[in-house]
């Protein structure tokens, strides 16, 4: 008998504009006979929601403490937490911890600065968490 080949493509799309455009590339020249119902379905794709301000705070803020803590264990401390407490202690760490503890501060203060003008509105919303890290003054440990 006659063999015919037959070409079989599985896949699901959403109604996301960009899903649609897939779609349709897939169909090729059958897209036509399909397109009111493509447009059907496309148009119910709903936009979702921006997240807040809060949302994009709380993000940023997350980015800043993974900061800290970072730099914290380039001198093995736990945390931001654990190196900043030997500047209360006398002894061979309590220079790190002062030096920690008064960058750590600057940071704080710089990053909740920027990020009150953003949520004022008076200026635009870094580009990325690392955008808001690279504002950040550098950590100079004492020698």
């Amino acid at each position: 008998g006659e063999v015919i080949e037959t070409v079989l493509k599985c896949q699901a799309y959403s109604n996301h504009p960009e899903q649609m455009a897939m779609l349709r590339a897939d169909l090729g020249a059958d897209a036509a006979q399909y397109e009111d119902m493509i447009a059907e379905v496309e148009a119910t794709y709903v936009p979702p929601e921006p997240p807040s301000i809060e949302e994009q705070v709380a993000v940023f803020d997350a980015a800043l403490v993974a900061h800290l803590d970072a730099t914290a264990r380039e001198r093995r401390y736990d945390n931001r937490v654990t190196c900043a407490l030997r500047a209360g202690y006398p002894g061979p760490f309590q220079a790190e911890g002062i030096a920690f503890a008064a960058w750590m501060d600057q940071c704080n203060a710089l990053a909740y600065s920027l990020l009150a003008e953003v949520v004022a509105g008076t200026r635009p919303m870094p580009d990325s968490p690392q955008a808001l890290i690279d504002l950040m003054p550098a950590m100079v440990w004492p020698s």
